[in-house]
């Protein structure tokens, strides 16, 4: 089973002004599980279940994410622009 879930929440300014800035944040959780099987058929059934697999792992992951950006933008005249973000 593959489950992810993500959110990303913004906070744009639009200031009638020359700086504008952008704050957010970011967060997702997954939880994944993957199986990995290995057959070798040169060396015959397995004498007790019957079958060829040597070989059977499965693996359950997890993994969780945060973030923080930030981004500060400064119209210094008509046709530039300076912009400076962190994350």
């Amino acid at each position: 089973t593959n489950d992810l879930v993500t959110e990303e929440l913004r906070l744009v300014s639009d200031f009638d002004a020359p700086v504008n800035l952008v704050l957010g944040g970011y967060a997702s959780h997954e939880k994944r599980n993957s199986r990995s099987t290995n057959l070798f058929q040169v060396t015959g059934p397995d004498p007790v279940t019957g079958t060829y697999e040597t070989f059977d792992r499965s693996v359950d992951n997890f993994n969780t994410t945060l973030s923080l950006f930030g981004q500060l933008k400064w119209q210094i005249v008509d046709t530039l622009e300076l912009a400076a973000g962190v994350r």
